[in-house]
């Protein structure tokens, strides 16, 4: 079980300043528990690049599938760790709509993830990967234009930076 570290009782911020002050140290102990979390992926990741054979392979295939599994955990936990603090009175609206395409994010990479592309599919399976691709990215920009705004540093970062933040560029 993933729990972040920052526990944060749901205290009552009353300007934005006060309720950035308050998250952006959630996503940020998040994104570290995701690096962490990351560290085996990458491992397998270098291995398969030096081994080919069918054993590496699903190395690397179960490793993807236990990186985002604990990715989604610790997403899901970010999420409703940042959904108890209480939000200025102007932007509670506007929250509530971030935390629910952060949620449809998730739920758009859960779906990508779980997704059997089968080559048998032919085409449709190709295009339904694509289209859930471009759903993420769309959903991606989403999330990250709606707080734009608010002076967030972690939380809305690209997720997809992991080859620079790694070191895999």
């Amino acid at each position: 079980m993933i729990a972040l570290a920052i526990t944060s009782t749901a205290q009552g911020a009353t300007t934005r300043p006060d309720w950035v002050a308050q998250v952006d140290p959630i996503c940020a102990n998040g994104q570290a528990q995701e690096a962490a979390a990351a560290q085996p992926l990458l491992a397998a990741a270098k291995r398969a690049k030096k081994h080919h054979n069918r054993k590496t392979a699903r190395r690397l295939n179960r490793a993807v599938l236990v990186y985002f599994a604990q990715f989604a955990n610790i997403e899901r936990a970010v999420n409703a760790q940042i959904d108890t603090i209480t939000t200025a009175p102007d932007d509670v609206s506007l929250i509530q709509v971030w935390l629910r395409a952060r949620g449809e994010l998730l739920d758009s990479e859960t779906q990508l993830f779980n997704t059997n592309f089968n080559s048998k599919n032919g085409l449709k399976g190709f295009f339904k990967f694509f289209a859930l691709l471009g759903d993420i990215v769309f959903r991606q920009q989403e999330v990250a234009d709606l707080v734009r705004d608010f002076g967030l540093q972690s939380c809305t970062r690209n997720p997809y930076d992991p080859f620079v933040e790694f070191g895999l560029s």
